[in-house]
Order: C-alpha cells, then structure tokens, then sequence
C-alpha cells in the first residue's frame, strides 16, 4: 500500500516535495484543491504568519494525518 501524501503551500519548497512524492498539493492562497480526505503525511510548507499554528491545525483537522511534517521555518 502506497502511502498518500499531501502538500500544503506551493512555494519553491512545496513544489519540489510535491514532486518528489508525487503527491496531492494543495495551495492556501488559490483554490488547488486536494483529491482525497485523508492522507498518511501531511506537509506543511507554508510561510511562517501570525496565524500559522491556527492555518496548520486547520489543515490537521479537514485531513487527520498520522504525520504532520512542518518543513517552514519557524521561530
């Protein structure tokens, strides 16, 4: 069984992830949607904000990963 992938945040570390997992992506600022409604790892590669732990647990939440990956930089 292949383990479903999704990438949130479509910036130069996205799109290269995206690519090598051959995932699902998802962009949170135009309207790329995911195809399924649960994936095995989510990666989150969106831009650090004041409200990125509430746009990150959103995205928990709508896909209940087993694996929340955060690859942005974050303080």
């Amino acid at each position: 069984m292949k383990n479903k992938h999704l990438v949130i945040g479509l910036g130069e570390v996205g799109r290269a992830l995206a690519e090598v997992f051959k995932s699902d992506k998802e962009d949170m600022f135009k309207n790329i949607k995911s195809k399924e409604k649960q994936y095995d790892f989510l990666h989150i590669a969106f831009p650090f904000s004041k409200d990125f732990i509430k746009d990150t647990k959103k995205y928990i939440k709508k896909y209940q990963p087993k694996y929340t990956i955060i690859h942005s930089t974050v303080p």
